[in-house]
């Protein structure tokens, strides 16, 4: 317990005491700080919250600051509030992970969290970030799946995901509501459905249609060509196919499903 609050309190060791106290006056790191240092907690959850703060130091050490500087600070800050909330969890997490996996979430993928927070312009997204991060603290994420998962939020805006919410089956709001709420067109709309297309969060219906189309006329001739070779042929079924719409519909696949829940867009309670 000793050894996690000394790691805390030595974060200041890096730099000067006049940055120090702008670094303390600009609120980067929160009362959430000391709470973990007086929480039992595991030694990786410490380091995780340890490293993120320690981090930050570098980068605000001797550097004027300006919009991009001051945004990160409120990344930081937020992202630190939401660790705070969910201490147990993390540590519970943490602990089941395998040596190699712990180390990459004390180190790297610290650095990766850290990126997205100095990039992200939407405050909003943060606690998204935070939520995903704790669940992929599990022994089947590797660098690929990580780098992935930080990939497709940073590419997501929340009007994005707001929409991709709409198609949870456990979402009792309507597209039409949020279109009215965000004063937005059908073709706005329709844009953010083709960018999740593109991310693999979303299936199009349509497309659905067209390959079962397709499938029962390469049966249809399939068939056909092996009965025009028999000797006694026998009839071939036409085949069954259906209208496509002219108006595209979507579904949510697998990966749209489990990305809701894993950064907690989806109230499961």
């Amino acid at each position: 317990m000793e050894k996690m609050k000394d790691k805390l309190s030595n974060l200041w060791s890096a730099v000067g005491e006049e940055t120090t106290e702008e670094i303390v006056e600009s609120n980067i790191i929160p009362d959430v700080v000391k709470k973990v240092a007086e929480t039992v907690v595991q030694e990786g959850t410490a380091d995780v919250i340890g490293n993120i703060c320690a981090a930050v130091l570098p980068r605000a050490n001797g550097i004027a600051l300006n919009y991009k500087q001051k945004r990160f600070e409120r990344n930081v800050n937020t992202a630190l509030e939401e660790f705070e909330k969910k201490l147990s969890v993390m540590d519970e997490k943490v602990s089941l992970l395998s040596e190699e996996l712990e180390e990459k979430f004390r180190g790297i993928y610290v650095e990766w969290l850290l990126d997205s927070l100095e990039n992200e312009k939407q405050s909003i997204k943060i606690p998204y970030l935070v939520n995903g991060y704790i669940n992929m603290m599990n022994n089947t994420t590797n660098d690929d799946l990580m780098l992935m998962f930080f990939s497709t939020l940073n590419d997501l805006t929340d009007l994005d995901i707001n929409v991709l919410r709409m198609y949870h089956f456990e979402c009792n709001e309507n597209i039409y509501t949020l279109m009215n709420e965000k004063n937005l067109s059908i073709d706005q709309i329709n844009l953010v459905k083709e960018k999740l297309l593109r991310n693999g969060l979303l299936d199009s219906k349509n497309d659905e249609q067209r390959d079962d189309n397709l499938e029962e006329v390469v049966r249809y001739v399939t068939d056909l060509a092996k009965q025009m070779k028999a000797t006694k042929p026998k009839v071939v079924k036409a085949p069954k196919t259906k209208k496509i719409p002219r108006s595209e519909s979507y579904s949510i696949t697998r990966l749209g499903r489990n990305y809701l829940e894993m950064i907690g867009a989806i109230d499961r309670e």
